[in-house]
């Protein structure tokens, strides 16, 4: 004969009684369940904490080249207390804390809610970081906005190479650079105050210097007479069918001369040759259509007004050098900084960015030397291959974005072309190597 449970024989007389029990037994596992599911939530939203602050300390110890080991340690715990709402449930060991390396390990614990059901009072969480100081690089990207939001971004599948130079974004936003799925960031070293998101490799530094506009101040040549295109096969004075404008179509084996041009100029033809010199679009844009061929040696485009503009379509051939010297050596697109912006967005004097210069050429576009447009986003778009013929480019604008489904290359080996070194450098800073 069996043994009646004794919960049943304590509640045999009272059916009711022993169902609330049976239910009560029943529901503890489940509520057990559901409640440890969103303890280990909260552990895991401590431990992204903890990480987050835990990089932060590493690259700024090593980032401060004054201390020694010791005194290097203890920085690291400060910062780390410092910045970390929950350092104190958490024990921070410094494993190493050279001037060239630096990493930290820190363990503790997430508090559960079900510690006697589970017969455990908490859950360990822990983790390291490791950072590396870093020399002084090139720079061949430079954002110039300070505060914007998605101030450098790669998308739409594209592969961003720029391996032997670094990349800047001053922006501080939370969200001042991205890497969308699909795409893929390369360099030196990124430099991005602000928040990032996506694959960029190496680790962003988030703790980096704000790396001024090399070329803040410098005034570009004044405007002189508007020249006049009047060249053989060059049509005068078409109206553009989008914006209604007066514009010069530069057809087939035309030769421009610098000088300063007041009215649209639209290069459709093959075989065209802007002669060296500076070329200066006052109020005025360049426009290089698809299927179009030019070839710009030892020349500087300068921009000047709110209304100039580049554009590069896709399926265009160009080919920009910049000067090897005189006061525009190494630029190949100038802007001059306007001191009475209107802007495009109707926000006003003062408005940044006040337009775009848009690069889309492929394969077949090569530049060398410095795309300086301070006041525009930069969108460079390629699907085969931009920049794999340009040893010597980079790019400073407002914002620049990269896109299109291929590898867009961008180095700086100056040297090899007979440019002068590439402005600006970076400072000495600190990556992770995690």
């Amino acid at each position: 004969m069996s043994k009646t449970p004794s919960i049943y024989r304590r509640f045999r007389g009272d059916t009711s009684g022993q169902f609330a029990v049976w239910v009560g037994l029943s529901a503890l596992p489940i509520l057990a369940l559901t409640t440890a599911v969103i303890d280990y939530s909260k552990a895991d939203a401590l431990r992204n904490g903890l990480q987050n602050a835990l990089d932060s300390a590493a690259l700024a110890a090593v980032t401060e080249q004054t201390l020694t080991p010791s005194e290097r340690a203890d920085y690291a715990r400060d910062y780390f207390s410092a910045n970390f709402a929950n350092s104190d449930k958490f024990v921070l060991t410094p494993l190493m804390t050279t001037g060239e390396n630096v990493k930290l390990m820190a363990e503790g614990s997430s508090p559960i809610s079900v510690s006697a059901a589970l017969g455990r009072k908490d859950i360990k969480v822990s983790a390291t970081s490791e950072s590396k100081l870093t020399k002084g690089a090139t720079i061949c990207i430079m954002t110039i906005n300070p505060d914007g939001k998605d101030s450098f971004t790669v998308s739409d599948g594209a592969d961003f190479d720029a391996s032997t130079c670094a990349v800047q974004v001053n922006s501080t936003n939370k969200d001042a650079a991205s890497v969308s799925s699909g795409a893929s960031a390369t360099a030196q070293r990124f430099c991005i105050r602000g928040g990032a998101a996506g694959d960029f490799s190496p680790y962003v530094n988030t703790e980096c210097s704000l790396i001024a506009d090399p070329y803040a101040g410098k005034s570009g040549p004044q405007a002189d007479a508007c020249i006049k295109v009047d060249l053989p096969k060059t049509v005068e004075a078409a109206v553009d069918g989008i914006t209604g404008e007066l514009v010069d179509v530069v057809a087939n084996n035309a030769v421009l001369n610098p000088g300063t041009y007041c009215k649209n100029l639209k290069v459709k033809g093959l075989n065209i040759t802007f002669n060296p010199g500076v070329y200066i679009f006052d109020d005025a844009s360049l426009k290089f259509e698809k299927g179009s061929q030019a070839m710009a040696e030892d020349v500087t485009f300068v921009l000047r007004g709110s209304k100039s503009d580049i554009k590069v379509d896709g399926g265009s051939s160009l080919y920009i050098k910049a000067p090897s010297n005189g006061d525009l050596a190494g630029l190949a697109i100038f802007q001059q900084v306007s001191t009475d912006i209107t802007g495009k967005k109707g926000k006003g004097k003062g408005s940044l960015p006040n337009g775009k210069t848009e690069l889309k050429g492929g394969s077949t576009m090569t530049i060398l030397g410095t795309v300086y447009v301070p006041e525009h986003d930069i969108i460079v778009k390629s699907d085969s291959g931009l920049g794999t013929q340009s040893p010597a480019t980079s790019f400073i604008g407002y914002n620049v974005n990269f896109s299109g489904n291929s590898k867009i290359t961008v180095a700086v080996d100056s040297a090899a072309v007979g440019l002068p070194p590439i402005l600006p450098s970076a400072d000495e800073g600190a990556r992770l190597i995690r």
